[in-house]
């Protein structure tokens, strides 16, 4: 209870309590960070129910008076008159021997078999009895004493399809007169908690930039293809408001607006604009929007034979801001010369692939790399000295699986006193991998990984194979989990 995260990420790098600027869309800064209470209260006064709801539902009662083992976990129970046993270490072991003692009246028995265990087995009194995953093993039993034996046989699965779905990119096609690209709520996308909301005018909406000290992001879905030719000239204007006036005295940086063409990788391609830091007409002292500030860029000569994105990017500062939208769009006029480039590149594609990352499986555990874990006191809490923290790491991440070594699966010989302890593993799954060094950072936090299965000579792949311990994901507090992979 005292360290625990309000956000966490299946590839974790950090966690921070200033993550700015961060990926997630909605929750503060100190969303990732490991303390008391991160970035709202809620989960200080509600995580510790988890464990007494699940033992409260291992055993269920039927109207007609059957007993259901619905969770495997080590657990006791009178019902009627009979007395049942479980006795188990499931998760963190692929059996289960559940014992009824003899009573005075029959009852029908139902387990459940969880639904990945293809492969599972099972005995009622030593005798084979057949099994089917995804189903609730039903048998009748006697008074007498009984004994079911379960066991599960695991085996590891690479599951594959994590990450973000393929995207067909639309796209504006040159014209010699140009084309007015209209954003609106239907055609961007954001990030950095960028998003709309009601506008102060009637009928009009606002581009909220994000949070104070954040970046967001307000980006054009449909990519410009120039065919060949080059971008020339970019036009539009905005109104704005901007965040919560300081109190007397208190002196707090504006925000500022850029615009900037990035390619299809969202890397940089060229910045069109850039606003200065605004702090007049704000939120809380509403009276109207700025008057319209023009933005005419001519005379570029940017390359548009491979897709190009137009992109709205904040920089927060101490107070956010607000960017009118007339009649819910934005209107932002673009130009292309008659000029082509030389040696222009193929036609480009205009489906974005599949991010299609694997992660591993063993029996219901997920498995993830632990990454070595850097703390940093942020706070000490009194009167009972609890510290709130950031962790870093040190250590290489950026790996990607050869899918065509098996994976191995060493199991302890006994239960570690805490099941969930960092160090103490029931489990360890051994993966062959490679460094894969274009798989890099942004915003602080471990990129979406690179499609699969991986183009080496665009991701930079690492030659040199690695072993890689993977452990059970619980046992992390930094961690990957979903990685690209090699045919």
């Amino acid at each position: 209870m005292w360290q625990h995260q309000y956000l966490q990420q299946s590839n974790e790098i950090n966690a921070l309590y200033k993550t700015t600027p961060h990926v997630w869309q909605t929750d503060g800064a100190q969303a990732t960070g490991f303390g008391v209470a991160p970035n709202f209260g809620c989960c200080t006064a509600n995580m510790q129910q988890g464990w007494p709801k699940y033992a409260g539902n291992i055993f269920m009662v039927g109207e007609n008076g059957s007993v259901t083992v619905a969770l495997l976990a080590p657990a006791s129970a009178g019902i009627f008159d009979h007395e049942f046993r479980i006795d188990t270490n499931y998760p963190f072991a692929s059996n289960a021997t559940i014992t009824m003692a003899s009573g005075r009246s029959p009852v029908v028995l139902r387990v459940r078999i969880p639904g990945w265990a293809a492969n599972a087995t099972a005995t009622l009194d030593g005798k084979a009895r057949v099994v089917h995953n995804g189903t609730l093993a039903t048998m009748s039993l006697t008074p007498d004493q009984h004994v079911f034996h379960l066991e599960l046989n695991p085996s590891v699965h690479m599951d594959d399809g994590w990450g973000l779905a393929e995207v067909t990119l639309g796209t504006v096609n040159y014209t010699a007169d140009g084309v007015i690209l209209d954003m609106t709520g239907d055609n961007m996308t954001f990030k950095g908690g960028a998003g709309l909301e009601p506008g102060k005018e009637p009928q009009t909406q606002n581009i909220r930039s994000g949070n104070p000290n954040g970046t967001g992001v307000a980006r054009f879905a449909l990519a410009l293809n120039g065919q060949g030719h080059y971008l020339q000239r970019v036009a539009f204007n905005y109104s704005y408001l901007v965040g919560y006036t300081p109190a007397p005295g208190v002196v707090k940086v504006g925000s500022s607006l850029q615009l900037v063409l990035v390619n299809q990788e969202g890397e940089d391609v060229q910045l069109l604009y850039q606003s200065p830091n605004y702090t007049d007409y704000s939120w809380d002292h509403f009276t109207k929007y700025s008057p319209p500030v023009e933005v005419v860029v001519d005379n570029l000569k940017v390359r548009n034979d491979q897709l190009l994105l137009v992109e709205l990017r904040f920089h927060n500062h101490d107070r956010n801001l607000n960017l009118q939208l007339p009649e819910g769009r934005l209107a932002i006029a673009v130009g292309w010369s008659s000029e082509l480039v030389p040696n222009p590149q193929p036609s480009p594609a205009v489906v974005k692939p599949a991010t299609n990352a694997l992660a591993i499986r063993y029996g219901a555990l997920r498995f993830a790399l632990p990454l070595t874990e850097l703390r940093m006191v942020q706070y000490v809490w009194q009167p009972f000295n609890n510290t709130d923290l950031d962790m870093t790491t040190n250590s290489t991440w950026n790996y990607a699986i050869l899918r065509n070594h098996t994976p191995t699966v060493h199991a302890s010989d006994s239960m570690p006193r805490l099941p969930f302890d960092l160090a103490d593993h029931p489990y360890v799954v051994t993966v062959t991998a490679v460094q894969l060094h274009g798989w890099k950072v942004n915003a602080l936090a471990a990129s979406e990984p690179p499609p699969s299965p991986v183009d080496c000579a665009k991701w930079q792949c690492d030659s040199t194979p690695v072993q890689l311990a993977l452990v059970p994901y619980g046992q992390t507090d930094l961690r990957i989990t979903a990685f690209p992979w090699i045919a």
